[in-house]
C-alpha cells in the first residue's frame, strides 16, 4: 500500500499531524491536494469542515511508487456548507396574498444574519430585522405572520450544532431561548389587539412545538431553506439527491394544519461555481380531502369554484467551489385553488467573504 489514510482526532493541527509523521506542514498540504479533488483540498492551512482524514504517503512503502494514489479521494465529490469564520448574509423575504383573482396583500421583510463559526460543527447565529413592509392584510395570513414573527424573535441569537450534512441538528441554548418566547409571548397575549381566540390556539399549537426548539426550527421553512444537506449531494452533475426527511411546514391558508412536503437537489460543478437546484413540493392527492371541511367553511361560498389544493417549491443556490453559500433564490406557493393563493420568495446573499 503506497499511502496511509490518517483519521484526524480532536485537536489536531496540520502541524502535530506532519510531524507525527516526520515531515513538513508544506509537503503534506502539496501531497494530499496533488491527489484530492477540488472540495477537499486544504487551502490556506485548514483542511476542509467535516473532512474525516488526510492522505499520506506510506512511510513504509517506496516513495517512488506513492503516486499511485487515487486521483480522487472518497467522498470528495460532495461538499458541505463551509463552516469557517464569520459570514454575514441579507436575507429578504417577500410574500403575496391573491383572493379571488385579486392581489390584496403583499409584505416584505429585510434580515441580517451574522454567521460564527468558533468550530466547524458549532455556530452563533444573530439575526437583526432592517426592514418591513406591509400593504393590505388577510386574516388567515395574519395570524400566522404574528405567530411566526414572535417565534423569530425569540430566537435572534442561537447557538446551534449542525450534522456533517449542513443541518442544524441541535440547539446549545435552548433554555435560554424558551425563556425569551415565555415572556413574548406573554407580551403579545396581554396586548388587546393580539387577545383573540384564533390567536390563542395559533400560540398554543407553538407551544407544543417550540417545548422542542429543534422541530420548531424544522418547520420552520426559512431554516430549512437556508441550511440544506450539501453534505449528502454529488457533485457529478448527474445524480439527484431526494431529502427522505419529514419536512413540514405551517399552512397559510388552513391552521392549524401543517403541509407535509419533500425535496429534490440536484448539484453540480458550473462556471468554476456549485449551483444547486431545488425542486419539492406535497401530494396534493393525498392532502386535499384533510381540508375539503375547512374549505368549505372558510372558502367555498365566496371561492366559486372547487378546492384545487397544492404546494410547490423551487430555486436555485450558488456556492463557492468551497462550499461557501453565495447566494441563494427559492420560490413557494401554496394553492387553494386558481383564484386563491400564497406565494413567497426567500432570497439569500452574502455581504462579506
Amino acid at each position: 500500500m503506497e499511502y496511509i489514510q490518517y483519521e484526524i482526532q480532536k485537536g489536531d493541527t496540520l502541524e502535530s499531524i506532519a510531524s507525527m509523521h516526520n515531515t513538513t506542514v508544506r509537503e503534506l498540504i502539496r501531497f494530499h491536494n496533488t491527489h484530492c479533488g477540488t472540495t477537499q483540498m486544504i487551502r490556506n492551512d485548514v483542511w476542509p469542515p467535516y473532512f474525516p482524514s488526510i492522505y499520506m504517503i506510506n512511510p513504509e512503502a517506496d516513495i517512488h511508487t506513492a503516486s499511485s494514489l487515487p486521483e480522487v479521494l472518497p467522498y470528495a465529490n460532495s461538499f458541505v456548507y463551509s463552516r469557517q469564520d464569520s459570514h454575514s448574509y441579507d436575507i429578504h423575504i417577500k410574500t403575496n396574498v391573491v383572493f379571488l383573482g385579486k392581489e390584496i396583500s403583499e409584505n416584505e421583510t429585510a434580515m441580517q444574519w451574522n454567521l460564527d463559526f468558533n468550530t466547524p460543527k458549532h455556530g452563533y447565529l444573530n439575526k437583526k430585522e432592517t426592514g418591513r413592509k406591509s400593504t393590505g392584510s388577510f386574516p388567515e395570513i395574519k395570524l400566522v405572520s404574528t405567530v411566526m414573527n414572535a417565534l423569530n424573535e425569540a430566537s435572534d441569537h442561537l447557538f446551534f450544532r449542525l450534522d456533517p450534512a449542513g443541518e442544524i441538528d441541535a440547539v446549545m441554548n435552548n433554555h435560554e431561548v424558551q425563556k425569551r418566547w415565555k415572556t413574548i409571548k406573554a407580551e403579545r397575549l396581554t396586548n388587546e389587539a393580539f387577545n383573540i381566540p384564533e390567536l390563542k390556539e395559533m400560540f398554543k399549537i407553538c407551544d407544543e412545538e417550540f417545548a422542542d426548539l429543534l422541530t420548531s426550527l424544522k418547520n420552520n421553512l426559512l431554516y430549512t431553506l437556508f441550511f440544506i444537506p450539501t453534505g449528502k449531494m454529488n457533485l457529478s452533475g448527474n445524480e439527484t439527491f431526494a431529502d427522505l426527511s419529514e419536512n413540514k411546514v405551517l399552512s397559510q391558508f388552513f391552521q392549524p394544519a401543517f403541509i407535509p412536503y419533500s425535496l429534490q437537489y440536484h448539484a453540480a460543478e458550473e462556471d468554476g461555481s456549485i449551483k444547486v437546484h431545488l425542486a419539492g413540493g406535497t401530494d396534493k392527492e393525498g392532502l386535499s380531502p384533510q381540508f375539503e371541511n375547512s374549505f368549505k367553511e372558510k372558502y367555498a361560498e365566496i371561492s366559486q369554484i372547487p378546492l384545487d389544493f397544492d404546494y410547490n417549491i423551487e430555486g436555485y443556490y450558488l456556492y463557492s467551489i468551497e462550499g461557501l453559500l453565495q447566494q441563494g433564490r427559492i420560490f413557494v406557493r401554496e394553492q387553494v385553488n386558481l383564484n386563491c393563493f400564497y406565494t413567497a420568495t426567500y432570497e439569500f446573499k452574502i455581504i462579506n467573504t
